[in-house]
Formats: C-alpha cells, structure tokens, sequence
C-alpha cells in the first residue's frame, strides 16, 4: 500500500497499489508527513493542528495520538532505535520519538527544520534547515551534532544508500546538493 496525508480534509488515505482501492481513515486537520514503521506495522503522521503524532496501525486504522507540541513537518523511521523522528520548528529540534512509548527527546538543530531523513549507514538522521541554509547530522544514540552548509532555503531531504549521500531540495536556489554522508562534501 501507499499511504497519503490529505492535509485539509482531515483523512489518512491507504491506496493498494495494484488495484487502486482506496480506504480512508479519519485523520487531523494539517496532516502534513507520513512515514511507515514496520517494527509496530504502523503509519506515523505528523500534524500541525494539533500539534500530535499519531500511530496507525495499517491493519485495522486505529490511532493512538501522542502530543509532541511541535509544528511538526518531516517525519523519518528509525529501526535502529525503533524510533520516529519529527522535525521541531518552534523550538528548532528534531524529536526522537519512541514508537512503543512516544516519550520523546529534543535535539537541537537549525532555523526552521523541514525535512528529516534516516541514514543506516552512518546511523543518524539527517534534518534540512530551512532558514539556516544548512542541513544538520543528528547522531541517533548521542544526539551529536555537525552541521553543512548547502543552498538556499533547503525543505525536503532524501537518504541514498547506493551513493552514501543525502539529496537535498534548495528551494531558494532552484538547486539540489547532494552531500557525502562521511565527509559532508
């Protein structure tokens, strides 16, 4: 299946992807990410109002709803913590959330995080700063933090384990950087 956001008519869309079928689960209004945890077998969405997560379970659509107070945009899993990870951009974090619990922790990144993305390699999380004209390397068990520079106004980024490098979408400069996930070039 491929799962959708439909930011404002408050529905989480399940489309099987050989036939088409459709089926709609209710959802927040400002549903904005989604991202699949295979370890619970659920959907994660991010939602900016409220400011929640919820947990999906792909079988049967029933949601468990975790308060993160977070205008919360990209979302990424985890598997090596079995965590989430959701950008934070009123306090300019990314957040490690617990898929079993949903305790969370706060690491500081850039200005106005956007997109969040896991790396298995290099076991971190990668996060786009809009406003910073950086991208941050987030180590997942420490928290430690490098930071890159990049174009302007980077939004979305995208892990690739077949070059070792995150793509990162620079909206103010019409640019994609792709970046070396050793060495930051």
């Amino acid at each position: 299946s491929v799962w959708a956001t439909n930011q404002s008519s408050k529905i989480l869309s399940k489309i099987n992807i050989v036939t088409g079928a459709r089926v709609d689960y209710s959802s927040e209004f400002g549903a904005t990410g989604a991202i699949f945890d295979n370890v619970t077998n659920s959907v994660w969405v991010t939602n900016i109002y409220p400011k929640i997560v919820n947990k999906v379970d792909i079988f049967t659509g029933t949601k468990i709803d975790y308060l993160v107070e977070a205008y919360s945009w990209g979302i990424a899993f985890d598997n090596v913590t079995n965590s989430v990870w959701v950008t934070n951009q009123d306090t300019k974090s990314v957040r490690k959330v617990n898929i079993f619990t949903g305790a969370w922790i706060d690491y500081p990144v850039g200005i106005l995080p956007w997109g969040v993305a896991f790396d298995n390699v290099t076991n971190s999380v990668w996060v786009a700063n809009t406003l910073s004209y950086t991208i941050s390397k987030v180590d997942i068990v420490t928290g430690a933090r490098v930071d890159y520079a990049v174009g302007l106004n980077p939004y979305y980024i995208a892990f690739d384990n077949i070059t070792n490098s995150v793509w990162v979408s620079n909206a103010g400069s019409n640019t994609v950087s792709k970046v070396d996930i050793f060495t930051g070039t």
